[in-house]
């Protein structure tokens, strides 16, 4: 009793006051998850463009949309419209899910700014499942990227292919200027590459939390066999 008296704070203190204030930050933190998709959603639909604008360009692009969609057939191939109206299609569509692969397969990239897709962040799931040079195309598009993957995990598979710098020694290798090391080489995944590059052009971060923490018994194997207990697993 005398401590409580000494401290206002705690002389103040009201424990249904605070389980209400509890209850309240609860109930807003849950809505703010909606109202940051509700923002997303207002601020890209507000770039729509208006299909009655006389804006040469607007319409010019979406007669180009319009045409090709009401083709039964012979339709423009996905890359060809891509690299014509890359503007539109990004007012429209401004997040892309695609593999690596179909980024260089459909995306254009080219010198002129008007004919490329960039966006603002690329992310790689699953990064340590993805191939180096698969990855590059995809961040040559970006202005930042963010790689989530895990070491411990396995790398990408390459059955599939053929890889001629085992089979074969280079000859070149002693005469190679190493003034200008190649990044990519001996690594296994673009994961390898931002790790080994980490505190220069990635930042490295651990997740404080894992979906598999809900239930201690999916991630207590792993976390002690291959993490060392690390506590952020736990």
């Amino acid at each position: 009793d005398w401590v409580y008296q000494q401290e206002p704070v705690l002389a103040g203190f009201n424990a249904t006051e605070q389980e209400d204030l509890i209850i309240k930050f609860k109930e807003l933190d849950e809505q703010l998850a909606t109202a940051a998709q509700n923002e997303v959603r207002k601020r890209v639909f507000e770039r729509y463009p208006n299909v009655y604008s006389t804006s040469t360009t607007r319409v010019g692009e979406l007669g180009v949309l319009n045409h090709e969609l009401n083709k039964r057939k012979r339709q423009c191939p996905v890359r060809r419209l891509l690299r014509t109206i890359p503007l539109l299609i990004q007012t429209l569509k401004p997040c892309f899910l695609v593999s690596p692969l179909a980024v260089s397969q459909y995306l254009p990239f080219s010198n002129v700014a008007s004919e490329t897709l960039t966006f603002d962040v690329v992310i790689f799931d699953e990064a340590s499942q993805v191939f180096p040079e698969d990855a590059v195309p995809a961040i040559l598009r970006g202005k930042q990227s963010i790689l989530a993957g895990d070491q411990k995990q396995l790398p990408p598979s390459s059955f599939f292919r053929r890889s001629l710098a085992e089979d074969e020694p280079d000859e070149d290798d002693d005469d190679a200027d190493e003034t200008e090391p190649n990044q990519l080489v001996g690594m296994e995944s673009i994961l390898d590459v931002a790790v080994g590059l980490a505190g220069r052009l990635f930042k490295d971060e651990h997740l404080n939390v894992h979906y598999r923490s809900r239930d201690e018994s999916l991630i207590r194997f792993s976390n002690h066999h291959f993490y060392r207990d690390h506590p952020l697993l736990t």
